[in-house]
């Protein structure tokens, strides 16, 4: 699902500016008016931050040795997603 699209004005208020959020009525996913053309309009849903580098820093507190179980188990896991 792309959260950056493309709409025919028609189908958007008619006060429309930039920077204007609009609500989804399907899923209240909030829309962001990012350029506005004369018969078209880019709406953006990512998050501000979105695409941008980040840089984290963290603490290993332990260390586990797993089963080949617990291995199986969560691969399984993260496949049903």
């Amino acid at each position: 699902e792309s959260l950056l699209i493309k709409i025919e004005r028609s189908e958007l208020p008619e006060e429309l500016v930039l920077g204007m959020e609009l609500e989804s009525d399907h899923d209240k996913t909030i829309w962001v008016v990012a350029d506005i053309e004369e018969d078209y309009a880019l709406l953006n849903a990512n998050h501000e931050l979105a695409g941008l580098p980040i840089r984290i820093s963290g603490e290993v507190l332990e260390i586990e040795q797993l089963s080949e179980e617990k291995v199986q188990e969560i691969l399984n896991m993260e496949h049903s997603h």
